[in-house]
This record gives C-alpha cells, sequence and structure tokens, in this order.
C-alpha cells in the first residue's frame, strides 16, 4: 500500500531576489542531493521546490514521494 502527501502554499521571499541569487536557486533546484556530499543530505534525492511563476518564492513541484 502506497502513500500521498499534498503540501499546499509558498514560501515568498521578503526581498527580490537579484538575477545572480535567481540564477544559484534555478540551479540548486535541478540538483539531486547525493551528488552533494558536503550538503550532508545523503538520504534525500531531488529538491522537490519549484519557483513560483513569479520568482517571488518557492512551492512544492507536485514530485511523488516527496
Amino acid at each position: 500500500m502506497g502513500y500521498h502527501t499534498e503540501f499546499r502554499g509558498s514560501l515568498r521571499f521578503n526581498t527580490k531576489l537579484t538575477e545572480t541569487q535567481l540564477s544559484s536557486i534555478k540551479q540548486i533546484l535541478r540538483e539531486d542531493c547525493r551528488d552533494h556530499p558536503e550538503w550532508d543530505a545523503m538520504d534525500l534525492a531531488y529538491i522537490d521546490l519549484a519557483l513560483l511563476p513569479d520568482n517571488s518564492g518557492i512551492q512544492w513541484d507536485g514530485s511523488e514521494k516527496t
């Protein structure tokens, strides 16, 4: 038997991101945690978050088994 968890809402940034910050967040959101032992997150896999359409925050990307 499986399970399903659904997350609602978003975390909003309290300032507008610079292009450098936005680029950094976009890069991190595409990463697999297992490829970064320095993050000390070997029991995690993917970062299941996405930027909001207006880049004002992040939210769950809808991935299964988050």
